[in-house]
């Protein structure tokens, strides 16, 4: 109690001053408040035995990186956890607290502000993790809370993109840039954390949740587009990139949004009723469309790498490039399931692309027999068309232990008989696929002939 009660005297304090327009942050202030921040973060982790419940790390899909981790404090903290005005002090305490794109102060009072910003964040990810327990009276209770969190971060999410569009994006490097993407990371992660543990069988329900939607939809866009114009300025030159790391971060937690909703059972096994149709509908709509700027996005940067390495000749050691293709391998699993979100709509992404590509892929084949080095325009081509077929694997087909690749349950649902657009679904499908195996009956005729 004692360190929930310093917590809401600590919020208290800066929203009174915030209120009056007398904020003076010294740096003894906010060195005080990130240190009753964490406590409150530590007091929030611990076990309260079999009576409160304990943490649960199985709890949610650890598959393609989705995780939940589960708290469950003692009932007699619902007054304070359980409470929209405390939930929305909270927000309006970062909003206050944060340096935004001010960065006009001393440095290190920017730091400690961005620092206290930044345990505030991580207070919200745990109550994120609030999803369950003694503390909520009953499922109604349990949504409310979880659509206050949402609508804070929201808030918070959507006032960034606003100024990234308004005002253009922040010099990489800065202490702003800095505590700005380490925001946007925090924000994305607690999207993610509200997404494994609420489900979508809450979310939907949300007032909130065709925005939840569309912030993953625009920040996914952002965060693609941002990186191909950074991947197209250094020509490929992947190491010199400036923020690729912490954008690469983000984007696998949107992903992980789209992978919990698009795998949860209450949506794909059919049982879901009227409500999981809808949700199925608005995911669909608003969230795939991000399906084809991430392909585009990262089969162009991936051939622009490969035109660099071959021009400089160099190439990857063998740790990295391991290294890199896991981390491309879980990320296109995720991708697959926003692309089956509509899969209608990924297949003719996909095809468009295929289009662009063969005329000058079967024009290389062609020419296979006149000899010739690889140049990196070959290598950036032939890196182009081995993307695209990751690409359509991944989207047609699920690992498996056999030899055979299973065939995504929603790959068959989009195709039976009586859903919408089975047919023209049906035929796509047929039509990518003969694409692929036309392009590899064309390669191997090259190769018994040029061996």
């Amino acid at each position: 109690h004692a360190s929930m009660a310093a917590l809401s005297s600590l919020v208290g304090y800066v929203l009174g001053n915030a209120s009056s327009g007398a904020v003076q942050f010294d740096e003894c202030f906010l060195e005080m408040g990130s240190n009753i921040i964490d406590v409150t973060c530590d007091v929030l982790s611990w076990e309260f035995g079999a009576s409160a419940g304990k943490w649960d790390f199985a709890s949610g899909s650890s598959r393609r990186g989705c995780y939940s981790v589960l708290l469950r404090p003692p009932q007699r903290w619902r007054d304070t956890l359980i409470n929209p005005e405390f939930l929305g002090a909270m927000f309006s305490c970062h909003k206050s607290v944060r340096v935004g794109r001010d960065g006009d102060q001393p440095r290190i009072l920017v730091e400690k502000r961005g620092r206290m910003a930044h345990v505030l964040r991580q207070l919200l990810l745990q109550l994120s993790s609030v999803a369950s327990g003694p503390v909520f009276s009953d499922e109604n209770e349990r949504a409310a809370y979880s659509g206050f969190l949402l609508d804070g971060c929201l808030n918070a999410l959507e006032s960034i993109l606003n100024d990234e569009h308004q005002h253009g994006q922040l010099v990489e490097g800065s202490v702003v840039a800095d505590l700005l993407s380490a925001e946007i990371v925090d924000l994305v992660t607690i999207l993610s954390r509200l997404t494994s543990n609420f489900k979508i069988k809450v979310m939907s329900t949300l007032p909130s949740f065709s925005r939840y939607l569309n912030a993953l939809c625009h920040m996914g866009k952002w965060l693609l587009e941002t990186s191909f114009a950074e991947c197209q300025r250094v020509e490929g030159d992947i190491e010199m990139m400036e923020g690729v790391y912490w954008k690469n971060d983000a984007l696998s937690h949107v992903l992980q949004c789209s992978d919990a909703n698009a795998d949860d059972y209450w949506l794909v096994s059919g049982t879901g009723g009227e409500e999981a149709i809808q949700a199925s509908r608005a995911l669909a709509s608003m969230l795939a469309p991000l399906y084809g700027p991430y392909c585009m996005c990262r089969v162009r940067m991936s051939s622009l790498e490969e035109h660099f390495i071959t021009k400089e000749g160099g190439d990857l050691d063998e740790i990295r490039e391991e290294i890199s293709a896991f981390g491309m391998e879980e990320e296109m699993n995720s991708g697959a399931s926003l692309g089956r979100l509509d899969v209608l709509s990924s297949i003719k992404t996909l095809s468009e692309m295929f289009q662009q590509c063969m005329p000058r892929l079967t024009a290389l084949f062609d020419e296979a027999g006149m000899g010739g080095d690889m140049t990196p325009e070959i290598a950036a081509l032939l890196e182009e068309a081995r993307m695209l077929i990751l690409c359509a694997g991944h989207l047609l087909t699920d690992d498996c232990s056999g030899e055979t690749p299973d065939v995504p349950e929603s790959i068959i649902n989009a195709s039976k008989p009586g859903m919408p657009n089975s047919d023209t679904c049906l035929a796509s499908i047929a039509s990518l696929v003969d694409l692929l195996r036309s392009m590899a009956e064309k390669q191997a005729t090259l190769m018994a002939r040029f061996p």
